[in-house]
């Protein structure tokens, strides 16, 4: 307690620099304005000066002293209330008198789901007396009650949950107030079937994803090997011309070449060098020339 009021009383007097500094620039423009009068001559005697300057800070220390000694006194004055010996601690110090009974017990179940789902409709004697003297006006505002009920359950209300109802009416048959409680319900989402229908769908789009994947996989794999095949068989038939031109000039040793020659160079080719038939053939004809 005692190092609480010691702490607190620090405070205050930190908060004092606040006024202190006010007061200290007021000052400071009081001893500048004391300046311009001495020097324009509206303060001609020095004894003047000087007695302006000191009841200006007098005051002003006089007037800081004050402003903080009056924030302490009220400050303290609320600690010290609160404080005080003859306050009564015994609601801040109630403790129970029995046992604390378990959350889950039967008898604290009990309680509780006895409050859920009621409704309690505070009337006021006026309209009571109406409601008691016309049928029809009682059958009325039970309507208005139970509409403002199905239409606050239906839009403001967890779905599955249980709710209490306070309803209190006006003398002009309408809800001046009202509060709402519950418990238990769902949080609002989507169903066990809705959820599983969802993750069926993640499932097909993930198989379809690698379906796609293996289908392009496969597509430039293919691709791959055309390239490689047009390659190869671009290469078999340069050192096809170019066999076929050595063999040709050999043979011929820069004369005309007869058909005669051309079939034995042909398959002198086949069989030395592995060319195939449908090259020879084609250098035969004149496709291939030298």
């Amino acid at each position: 307690m005692a190092l609480f009021l010691i702490v607190t009383f620090m405070a205050v007097g930190e908060m004092s620099f606040f006024p202190a500094h006010i007061f200290f620039e007021l000052s400071d423009h009081l001893f500048s304005l004391w300046d311009w009068c001495w020097e324009e001559g509206y303060i001609s005697v020095l004894e003047s000066y000087d007695f302006v300057v000191n009841i200006t800070l007098i005051g002003n220390r006089i007037l800081f002293h004050v402003i903080g000694a009056v924030l302490l006194y009220f400050t303290m004055r609320k600690i010290v209330r609160v404080f005080r010996d003859d306050t009564d601690t015994s609601a801040v110090n109630w403790k129970p008198a029995g046992a604390e009974p378990e959350a889950t017990s039967p008898q604290v179940q009990s309680r509780w789901n006895s409050a859920l789902g009621q409704k309690s409709i505070i009337v006021p004697p006026e309209l009571e007396e109406k409601m008691k003297n016309d049928p029809e006006l009682a059958k009325k505002v039970m309507a208005n009650v139970e509409n403002f009920i199905t239409t606050y359950a239906a839009t403001s209300v967890r779905p599955g949950r249980v709710c209490s109802w306070l309803i209190s009416l006006d003398e002009n048959e309408e809800i001046e107030k009202y509060r709402v409680t519950g418990g238990g319900g769902n949080i609002s989402g989507p169903t066990e079937e809705q959820q599983r229908q969802f993750e069926a769908e993640q499932v097909a789009k993930r198989k379809r994803r690698e379906e796609y994947a293996r289908l392009n996989e496969e597509s430039a794999l293919k691709h791959r090997l055309m390239e490689q095949e047009a390659d190869e068989r671009y290469y078999q038939t340069s050192i096809t011309q170019k066999a076929v031109s050595i063999a040709t000039y050999e043979a011929a040793d820069g004369k005309f070449i007869s058909p005669t020659t051309k079939q034995s160079t042909c398959r002198r080719l086949s069989q030395n060098m592995g060319l195939g038939l449908k090259m020879c053939v084609m250098w035969q004809r004149g496709i291939l020339g030298a």
